[in-house]
């Protein structure tokens, strides 16, 4: 699976950028400076809009909710530090929006309390902290949902005929595979 998501952001990021670099390079006097920055600039909002999606969907992938009941309920499994540890590191080096960058920072703060709660061995803070994190991570998701697709018309992400609703509607989470948690 990282195999496929690496190959998925080589597939991205090498065309952009050598989009950029050709914006950026060479002189011509017939062109407007002003349009080549305006280009660079779309294609900016475009990569960190693409960035924003792809870690959305690895943190949506996190099991985050499981984890937390099995907090809850006391246990503590071998897994849940290092998939901590991969939000924290998902949410610190993502290039979050302006909009999403003090949401981002607060999930991670929540991520690194647990990280220390469940070294220290300290289960009532580990407890707190998962709750926290959990209900950050949700939150946090959503907001990425809305920010992202806020520009797609409504009909985006559904299909005709029998078919689920696939993808994310404007100014909403995705349906397919959704659970209610």
């Amino acid at each position: 699976m990282a195999m496929i998501h690496r190959a998925f952001i080589l597939g991205v990021l090498v065309p952009l950028l050598a989009l950029v670099a050709a914006a950026c390079g060479g002189s011509d006097a017939n062109t407007d400076s002003s349009a080549q920055q305006s280009d660079v600039e779309a294609l900016r909002t475009r990569l960190q809009r693409d960035e924003m999606l792809y870690s959305n969907l690895e943190l949506q992938a996190l099991p985050i909710h499981d984890m937390n009941e099995a907090i809850l309920d006391g246990d503590v499994e071998g897994t849940f530090l290092p998939t901590t540890r991969t939000l924290i590191r998902i949410a610190g080096m993502t290039d979050w929006s302006d909009a999403l960058q003090a949401d981002a920072m607060a999930m991670q703060d929540h991520a690194i309390g647990l990280v220390r709660a469940l070294e220290g061995g300290h289960m009532e803070a580990a407890k707190t902290a998962s709750t926290d994190m959990h209900e950050a991570w949700h939150q946090f998701t959503v907001k990425v949902w809305s920010e992202i697709g806020g520009d797609l018309p409504p009909e985006a992400g559904t299909t005709s005929g029998d078919h689920e609703p696939t993808g994310t509607p404007a100014g909403g989470t995705p349906v397919a595979g959704d659970r209610a948690e």
